[in-house]
């Protein structure tokens, strides 16, 4: 994706809705700003967020570009194997 966009008199950039649709991005997030010195590259990192699921702010991974804490991983983890588990004795074929 390309934009361009106009920088504010305040200072400030809005990033286009379809980019924060895309990555979930929220009001009140923080971002790292590094320049590249020699080619004057802006580069915009997360900082800050909150998991998907739970809103935790700890313990954060980026999958997909979205925050997803440690623990939510770990209760998909532990649904997942529950439902392999059950649908097993219920007599599917996986394909």
């Amino acid at each position: 994706m390309k934009f361009n966009k106009r920088l504010s008199r305040g200072g400030g950039i809005t990033l286009p809705a379809a980019i924060r649709r895309q990555y979930g991005l929220e009001a009140g997030e923080k971002f790292g700003i590094t320049v590249n010195d020699e080619d004057g590259t802006i580069m915009l990192q997360r900082s800050q967020g909150q998991c998907l699921f739970c809103q935790n702010d700890k313990k954060l991974i980026v999958f997909h570009g979205r925050f997803v804490c440690a623990e939510c991983v770990q209760h998909m983890d532990a649904d997942v194997s529950e439902r392999e588990f059950s649908n097993s004795f219920e007599g599917r074929v996986e394909e």
